[in-house]
């Protein structure tokens, strides 16, 4: 998780616009996890050096498919939230006793 602190804290000035800082580890996270699970970039890493894995044309395309994935995914999710009803009430009750500590703790 260290080395995901690392990478995101230099990611967070690459994006621009207005976002929340929370989003970025989530993006980061997500696509990170999908590069990792790329069989291709496994093969790859396992067998040849990283200047060789990174100047591979194979990393573009498990990178732009790791973005598509994330969008996908979270998008998929998002709507289940707000089409679905039942969890659109339980969702909040699970958050809000982490999200009331964190807030709480702030004005101690």
């Amino acid at each position: 998780m260290v080395a995901l602190e690392v990478v995101i804290a230099k990611i967070n000035d690459l994006f621009s616009g207005d976002h929340p800082d929370s989003y970025d580890p989530n993006v980061v996270t997500h696509i990170w996890d999908r590069l990792e699970e790329s069989e291709t970039l496994q093969q790859q890493a396992r067998h040849n050096s990283m200047a060789q894995v990174s100047a591979s044309p194979d990393l573009d395309i498990a990178f732009v498919d790791a973005v598509i994935g994330a969008m996908e995914s979270s998008a998929n999710q998002l709507a289940q939230i707000l089409n679905n009803k039942n969890l659109a009430q339980k969702l909040p009750g699970e958050l809000l006793p982490s999200v009331y500590r964190t807030l709480h703790g702030v004005g101690a």
